[in-house]
């Protein structure tokens, strides 16, 4: 009978852990390889492509870096070796240079553009892009990563240092590639393209962010900044918001808006410039929200990128509209454990929100809330959410140390980078809770003082 009891019990826990938070998944140490280091030693990448410019004027450089708060410049296929000299010649330059699928410069055919190893500023390389493009089934997909691995092992060889990207999209056959990206191929970085607004986009995000964090991968992401000839959406800057804290909440650390500026008749148009292919053209009112939101990224990626990402969590304002590759939060998400719930401070608003966890090394819980709320969200014949909301957070410290403040929590203000005190309303006993009002796509970033 005590051996059954015993056998009971272990298959008891075996389905526990089976069921559990699947964030606990397989997670690797996250200074395990050179990726991981870079990523926790320096900025975040926060930058913009340039395609088929050339070289850029003085005035131009400096705007970008000066203005736009880039942190490095992502160079076009056929950027090296003249493009990045010409950026170089303005001001010391970080840079990211894609490559065709054999790791050689489209100007000259030659590996990494005829640049030595360790050329002053190089971050790494992207090998190709989308392999599951045109694709419809996975040997596809899978045969255009080997020909990728044929670039990413002779870059390896010329620059052995260097961090080498694949960039994916989101597409059906997205967990096949990078799945057999991050098991046969000698890649650093997992990259996406982040251009979908709608509720599809989760699906995406959550595959990413698994087989980053499975295989102690850094991940970066593209962010939509172009339009097609004719496109009747657009995009707006809560659009712009969403799309680039979405990715920081799930934990990405690298962004590069796509496009910057574009030789003129590219198959897309650049939301940033009034007209393409000209270094002189005036910039739009998006470049304004880009600038902004790059600020931003700098300081709250400054934070994210030295955690480790724990959870990610999705509220619906309506049960049927949880998105696919989402779980509804629930208590003792991301190993949180003081929230007892979470939810629009006003219950008759319909208001969705997206939480993200992290954990620093020594254990200490942060998390990251947005309204999700923006222009190209969900159609208002669906349900009719709120764009501007109130968002409560209730939290239960009974089980708190003294350490722990119950009469606040640090945030980060977004633009200058500083930490700051939420005073928390008492309900009684160690119950608190907090209001955070949030714009369509805005975020917050909080954290417990735990005198640590």
């Amino acid at each position: 009978m005590k051996q059954l009891l015993v056998l009971g019990l272990c298959l008891f826990l075996i389905a526990c852990v089976s069921t559990a938070d699947d964030d606990d998944d397989n997670f690797n140490s996250p200074e395990s390889n050179r990726a991981m280091q870079w990523t926790r030693n320096n900025p975040a990448l926060v930058s913009a492509i340039n395609v088929s410019m050339g070289v850029p004027p003085a005035g131009f450089v400096n705007t970008y870096y000066g203005q736009f708060h880039a942190t490095a410049v992502h160079l076009w296929a056929d950027g090296l070796p003249e493009e990045v000299d010409g950026w170089a010649a303005v001001r010391p330059v970080r840079f990211v240079a894609w490559l065709n699928n054999h790791g050689a410069s489209l100007s000259n055919g030659l590996i990494l553009g005829g640049k030595p190893a360790n050329t002053p500023g190089r971050i790494g390389f992207q090998i190709g892009d989308e392999p599951s493009r045109s694709c419809g089934t996975i040997s596809c997909a899978v045969n255009n990563l080997n020909d990728m691995a044929v670039g990413v092992n002779a870059v390896r060889a010329a620059d052995p240092d260097a961090l080498i990207i694949v960039n994916f999209k989101k597409s059906d056959l997205l967990e096949g590639s990078l799945d057999h990206y991050t098991r046969q191929m000698d890649g650093d970085i997992i990259s996406y393209s982040h251009y979908s607004y709608g509720r599809s986009a989760y699906k995406g995000l959550e595959s990413v962010r698994r087989y980053g964090r499975q295989y102690s991968m850094p991940y970066w992401c593209y962010l939509k900044s172009w339009i097609s000839p004719g496109d009747p959406d657009g995009k707006t800057a809560s659009d712009m918001r969403w799309n680039a804290y979405s990715s920081l909440l799930y934990g990405f650390t690298g962004f590069t808006w796509f496009v910057y500026q574009i030789n003129a008749g590219g198959e897309v148009v650049p939301s940033f410039f009034r007209r393409a292919g000209d270094f002189n053209a005036g910039r739009t009112g998006l470049w304004g929200e880009a600038a902004r939101l790059n600020v931003a990224l700098q300081h709250l990626g400054g934070v994210t990128r030295k955690l480790n990402s724990t959870a990610v969590r999705f509220i619906p304002a309506k049960e049927f509209l949880q998105p696919e590759g989402t779980t509804n939060w629930y208590r003792g998400s991301g190993d949180d454990p003081y929230i007892t719930d979470i939810g629009p401070a006003d219950e008759d608003e319909l208001m969705e929100i997206s939480v993200g966890f992290f954990q620093d090394n020594g254990g200490k819980t942060y998390f990251m809330i947005q309204n999700v709320a923006h222009t190209h969200w969900i159609s208002t014949d669906v349900v009719d959410l709120v764009d501007r909301g109130t968002v409560r957070v209730s939290f239960d410290f009974s089980a708190a140390p003294s350490t722990t403040s119950q009469s606040y929590l640090f945030t980060l203000n977004k633009g200058t980078g500083q930490s700051q005190k939420l005073p928390l309303t008492h309900v009684e006993g160690a119950q608190r809770y907090l209001d955070i009002t949030l714009d369509p796509g805005d975020v917050i970033l909080l954290w417990y003082d735990t005198n640590a």
